[in-house]
């Protein structure tokens, strides 16, 4: 999904926001209405519109699930300083009419997987074949050539650490793509049961290096890599990762205007210094991702996006040991029992483990991470 501003919010505030959205819904259940104003009363002026906006798509979805058709005009009333933001929610929320329950394609809609600024993401079933698919749907302000250039490309790429998308198309003025509907991302396990240990947390980036290889030989630049773009199948033992959401995806050879794209906390320094994004930059994007998987935060805990921006171009790397003591296992003081059997006798013991865990890469700057 397309970077939101709840994404460019510092991580803190991230998790604050998270905690009021759940009592702000917890409220909704309970006999006294919530007043979304009562829960911005602390926020921080430049981060009020993010906030807002989170809150509103919440209160809408409350209400629209006890029946009722909330107008714009009852929220100009309540909060007249704000009606840029409220105009974008109610923009977004009419072109997303679309909800559970309701058929786009051939597929129908069961289940709210989560939203982002120009697309919702919706669990559905494809009647045809009987399976369980996730389909992505554009918000009012996305453009419809964006999800078909993604589908497009997505579509070129046939490997089993790369979601696979399986249509696209239009449905009354509704864009929509289908595709390989898996449990949960990277960034939802780790919001659920904290950093992953170190071989899990491998594999993954191992499996997640696997897909990019496949993608930038066919040419493509994802440009997003992140662990919200990371899905995961499957038992701990057994996990496969797989590379989601070309969304922000170019083709290494391909023209037009230069943007600056995708989430700060994981973008490359020659991105954020505005040079076009390339292959390398991908694989930087992976060593922030796999230091977040080791530790449970980005690389850099910066308050804005520019210290995010100034953090990437000019700190020094940090190590997952710092964040994580226990990152890789302490060396043996004593040998198991059985050892005299296949050791001889007195043989001592190294003075440090060998390495149970290699990197699948190592990305510049982002070696150190690995280590």
């Amino acid at each position: 999904m397309s970077v939101t501003a709840y994404e460019r919010l510092p991580l803190d505030s991230q998790r604050r926001l998270d905690a009021v959205c759940l009592r702000f819904e917890r409220a909704w259940a309970g006999p006294v209405r919530p007043d979304v104003r009562d829960h911005l009363a602390d926020t921080p002026p430049e981060e009020r519109a993010a906030w807002l906006t989170e809150l509103l798509h919440l209160e809408l979805e409350c209400r629209n699930r006890a029946g009722e058709s909330p107008r714009p005009a009852e929220y100009h009333q309540r909060l007249p300083n704000d009606t840029r933001v409220i105009n974008a929610v109610f923009a977004e929320a009419a072109a997303s009419a679309v909800g559970v329950g309701s058929v786009v394609g051939k597929y129908r809609l069961t289940r709210l997987i989560g939203r982002g600024g120009m697309s919702s993401v919706y669990e559905a079933d494809d009647p045809v074949i009987g399976r369980p698919v996730a389909v992505k749907l554009l918000t009012g302000r996305a453009d419809a050539a964006k999800i078909t250039e993604e589908a497009r490309l997505a579509g070129r790429l046939a490997h089993p650490n790369i979601v696979t998308v399986y249509d696209a198309g239009s449905d009354g003025g509704v864009w929509y793509m289908a595709m390989e509907r898996l449990a949960v991302s990277a960034s939802d396990r780790l919001k659920q049961g904290g950093p992953f240990d170190p071989p899990t947390a491998t594999r993954i980036a191992a499996d997640v290096c696997r897909g990019l290889a496949t993608a930038h030989a066919a040419g493509l630049v994802h440009r997003d890599i992140k662990p919200a773009n990371v899905l995961l199948t499957g038992a701990t033992g057994t996990l496969v990762a797989k590379l989601s959401d070309f969304g922000l995806a170019r083709e290494t050879d391909g023209g037009g205007a230069f943007e600056i794209a995708g989430t700060p906390a994981y973008m490359p320094p020659e991105v954020l210094a505005g040079h076009p994004a390339g292959p390398s930059g991908d694989i930087y994007s992976l060593g922030a991702t796999y230091y977040t998987l080791l530790t449970g935060r980005p690389p850099y805990q910066a308050a804005t996006a520019a210290e995010a921006t100034a953090a990437h171009r000019g700190a020094p790397a940090p190590t997952p040991r710092r964040a994580r003591a226990k990152c890789r296992p302490s060396p043996p003081t004593s040998l198991p029992a059985r050892w005299p059997r296949i050791r001889p006798a007195g043989t001592p013991v190294p003075p440090r483990c060998s390495p149970i865990w290699r990197p699948p890469c190592r990305t510049g700057r982002f070696a150190s991470a690995a280590s």
